[in-house]
């Protein structure tokens, strides 16, 4: 129970209209001081019971974006026996919002619903809806938490980028410098041979094979699916929801050309890779990423081996104020496993170094999407993993 100034002002009145009417023996001013008084009472009182058999639900959407318009239902249901008047309802899921109920009579459930937009991206959890009321004449006020239940996954904010400048055509260093077909199973005719085990028989060629007696077979050319790496800094919370922003909006744009994604953070169990996964499925896991205490040298020293296998561009997605000089050397050190390195920055300016050593630097604009490109120093080409 909460009092408001009303109370203090009413009582304060009922006070000097009694003194005056001491005074001047007039006794309709004591009755208005003991409406007065009367009105505190009651405002006191009956708040105390004005809540009571009331119960709530909150509805909203399993998935929405940051920042995104978000439609949400809330319900409350009067249990009781007497009308509920001067409802007020509040919570704090995705972004949170205050919404005036009004009277609520026996039996009757009334429905309101706002659009709010979740501030942060990750699993936004509710548990609880305040309700209060100041009825009926806003002296004290009541308020209650009710129960309630609502889980909804903020994605992280997708920003339309277009066709991405950094991304390679090819699968890996490897294909890129080589000018001659590969053998696989792309769609591209290099010619026929003979059948060997283990060939699908799918590429039999049927006429070829009538016409020389033996099993002749086409030859394909190996699939070249360009595969780009992102890697997201987790060291600190202050830069991670833009991190997670612009490695979404680069997923985004990847996945609509056909481009192999691949994602890699540091967590506080250890590094996690994920791929070979839709652009929703990257986005959920770029929505539940969590803050560890993992510094940045030791998290891409991390990524050598087989998170960087078959990978044609790097993209590591950090707060430039906080890569210090063992980051840089562990990223420029990556030159040998992949042909381009490319730093986002989210925030602050990247060190001199990181262009010296090879690494074009992107500053990230948030809903203005990417900077200007600075180019690094050509890399000497390394072996490929």
């Amino acid at each position: 129970m909460r009092l408001r100034r009303r109370a203090a002002g009413l009582a304060f009145g009922a006070v000097i209209l009694f003194v005056i009417g001491t005074n001047a023996q007039a006794g309709w001013l004591f009755v208005l001081a003991a409406l007065l008084l009367g009105t505190v009472l009651a405002g006191i009182v009956v708040p105390l019971v004005a809540l009571r058999g009331l119960a709530v639900e909150l509805s909203a959407p399993a998935e929405t974006h940051q920042g995104a318009d978000t439609r949400v239902q809330l319900t409350v249901t009067n249990r009781g026996r007497a009308v509920r008047w001067g409802l007020v309802a509040s919570d704090e899921h995705v972004g949170g919002a205050t919404a005036y109920i009004g009277s609520a009579r026996p039996r009757e459930s009334v429905e309101v619903r706002t659009v709010r937009g979740a501030p942060r991206r990750g699993e936004a959890r509710t548990a609880w809806v305040e309700l209060r009321s100041a009825a009926p004449f806003g002296v004290a006020e009541r308020r209650r938490r009710l129960p309630a239940d609502a889980t909804t996954l903020v994605l992280p904010r997708v920003v339309p980028l277009g066709a991405l400048p950094f991304v390679d055509l090819a699968s890996s260093r490897e294909a890129a410098v080589e000018t001659d077909g590969r053998r696989g199973q792309g769609p591209d005719y290099l010619g026929v041979r003979e059948f060997r085990p283990g060939d699908p028989i799918r590429q039999v060629h049927w006429r070829l094979t009538a016409r020389h007696g033996e099993l002749v077979v086409r030859d394909l050319e190996e699939h070249r699916v360009p595969r780009l790496a992102i890697w997201v800094d987790t060291h600190g919370d202050a830069a991670l929801d833009e991190a997670c922003s612009a490695a979404a909006s680069i997923v985004a744009s990847a996945t609509t050309t056909g481009v192999g994604i691949r994602l890699a953070a540091a967590t506080p169990n250890g590094p996690t890779v994920v791929s070979r996964a839709s652009a929703l499925t990257l986005h959920r896991w770029l929505a539940r990423l969590g803050t560890s205490d993992v510094p940045s040298s030791t998290a891409l020293a991390w990524l050598a081996g087989d998170a960087l296998r078959g990978v044609g561009t790097l993209v590591a997605v950090a707060d430039a104020a906080a890569f210090d000089d063992g980051a840089v050397d562990a990223l420029g050190s990556l030159s040998r496993a992949v042909s381009r390195i490319v730093l986002v920055t989210v925030s602050g300016d990247a060190p001199r170094l990181l262009q010296d050593a090879g690494v074009e630097v992107v500053p990230w604009l948030g809903q203005e999407g990417f900077g200007t490109v600075r180019a690094g120093a050509p890399q000497p080409m390394g072996a490929s993993s």
